[in-house]
């Protein structure tokens, strides 16, 4: 049984939008074949609208046009074209191709579960400065995705590799400083200061123009961009000391997620971080540092679970020094390991006596170390991610 009915909605409690009226839906509505609708008005839909073939477009050359309701839509195709942007305050999804026509899609930035959402799709035409997501994307594939966000009519990509990847990602841009991460003209859900002076000992300075969120359980790597707003000539004039950085929600401070790649020029250009798992951080932004020479400093995983693959904590260039000596601490800052001359042997065992049913080895999770070279005078901080 099909419903469709409209109403005029005046909707108060929401701002800046219009009184105008709605498509409403409060029972079950699917799209066949080659069907192309056309929504000219707000939509609200408190029923089901996501099995769908053809083409949705949202279209309004005089006003903004919003999406509410109760429940998410999926449209196969979705064109865009709204001269005073698309405001979704309930997500929907793409299976197939996104034409951002004109205008931008914005969500609600202090409400993550509002996204706009990529379903076994990646395809999307016409995302620069003026066409873009304000707010938050979720995919649900794998390969490269670029996500096309941006905040305050800028355009900032932040891409997935193309590489095999299970699970959901879901990601935004905001030109703020991570300092102060939530303002009134962009309000977020994050409710602490980002401290760019909090930071591991590797980094000199970390970016206070704009950050990035990025939700996911699995392990990914993540490129950055940015362009001459981004202001990263504040940072460093050395293409090769630009790091990507994350603020560690064990540590409560920034840390290094490496640089693996890099191009472009201090005014244009990308960077690929290391692999992480995003929800161990609250955000990414740019940094700078630099490492000691012939040593390979960063941030790592390890898997000690007897395959052979990964088993240990390895350091690249190590060997320089037998003069040194490694402490590893979970997250309550308890010192689980030491060893002076270390050589990558950690297999994820505690030798402190405190610790109970040390056999079975220490529980999966982020770890805190800490590396001297004491004949070098080097100190090195950083973690290592446990996962057996």
């Amino acid at each position: 049984m099909k419903k469709l009915v409209i109403f005029l909605f005046l909707f108060n409690a929401l701002p800046c939008v219009y009184s105008q009226a709605a498509f409403y839906n409060a029972g079950n509505i699917q799209m066949h074949g080659a069907a192309q609708v056309g929504f000219h008005t707000n939509v609200w839909n408190d029923g089901t609208f996501n099995n769908n073939s053809g083409i949705a477009g949202f279209y309004n050359q005089a006003q903004s046009l919003f999406v509410l309701g109760k429940s998410k839509m999926i449209f196969k195709d979705i064109t865009v074209e709204v001269f005073d942007d698309l405001f979704l305050y309930t997500s929907i999804g793409v299976t197939n191709d996104l034409l951002l026509n004109i205008g931008r899609v914005n969500t609600t930035t202090n409400d993550k579960s509002v996204s706009l959402d990529f379903i076994d799709s990646r395809i999307y035409v016409g995302a620069d400065d003026n066409r873009h997501v304000a707010g938050y994307v979720t995919v649900t594939n794998s390969g490269e995705f670029t996500f096309p966000i941006g905040n305050a009519g800028f355009l900032r990509p932040m891409i997935l590799p193309d590489a095999p990847r299970t699970g959901t990602f879901k990601g935004a841009y905001f030109k703020l400083d991570p300092n102060t991460p939530n303002t009134s003209a962009t309000p977020t859900t994050f409710t602490t200061s980002f401290d760019t002076n909090a930071k591991d000992i590797t980094l000199t300075s970390v970016s206070t123009e704009e950050f990035w969120d990025l939700d996911g359980s699995d392990v990914t790597s993540i490129k950055l961009t940015w362009d001459k707003n981004s202001n990263l000539g504040t940072l460093t004039q050395k293409m090769s000391d630009l790091r990507v950085v994350g603020w560690s929600k064990d540590l409560e401070f920034w840390v290094d997620l490496g640089n693996t790649g890099v191009g472009g020029d201090i005014n244009n250009g990308i960077i690929q971080s290391t692999p992480f798992i995003p929800d161990e951080f609250e955000v990414i932004t740019i940094g700078s540092g630099k490492a000691a020479e012939n040593i390979v400093f960063g941030n790592y995983g390890i898997s000690p679970n007897g395959d052979g693959l990964n088993d240990t904590f390895k350091i690249k260039g190590i060997e320089i020094s037998h003069n040194n000596t490694l402490r590893i601490y979970n997250r309550w800052s308890l010192l689980v390991y030491s060893k002076n001359d270390y050589d990558n042997s950690w297999e994820g065992f505690s030798d402190n006596k405190l610790n109970i049913k040390r056999e079975l080895g220490l529980p999966d999770g982020t770890y805190f170390y800490v590396l001297d070279f004491h004949d070098l005078g080097i100190s090195w901080q950083g973690w290592v991610y446990v996962k057996r």
